[in-house]
C-alpha cells in the first residue's frame, strides 16, 4: 500500500468517527403523531413512519410498537431514535 493512500484511508475513518459523534450531541428532532406505517429494508433496517417522518429503530421496538399508536419521537439529526414514548388513549399530545 503507498503512504498517500495509507493517509488518506485515515482521514477517511476519522470522519467516520467524527460524523457518528457528532450525530449523537444535541439538538434531537422531536415530531409526535399517530404511526402510520413500519417499513424494513433490504438491508433488515428497522423504520418508523410517524406523521410523514421516518425513523430508524431497532428490531425489538420496531416489533413492539402497533399501527395507529400515538407517539412522540426523540432522534438524532441521521434519523435515528433515542426514545420513543406511547401516549395512552387518555393522554392529551402538546
Amino acid at each position: 500500500m503507498k503512504p498517500h493512500a495509507f493517509v488518506n484511508q485515515g482521514f477517511v475513518c476519522i470522519g467516520y468517527v467524527i460524523w457518528g459523534l457528532w450525530d449523537t450531541f444535541p439538538p434531537y428532532r422531536v415530531f409526535e403523531g399517530i404511526l402510520q406505517s413500519k417499513e424494513e429494508d433490504s438491508d433488515g433496517r428497522a423504520y418508523l413512519i410517524v406523521e410523514s417522518h421516518r425513523v430508524e429503530v431497532d428490531q425489538t421496538t420496531f416489533d413492539k410498537l402497533v399501527l395507529g399508536e400515538r407517539l412522540r419521537v426523540r432522534s438524532t439529526r441521521r434519523h435515528r431514535a433515542i426514545n420513543i414514548d406511547r401516549f395512552l388513549s387518555s393522554d392529551k399530545m402538546t
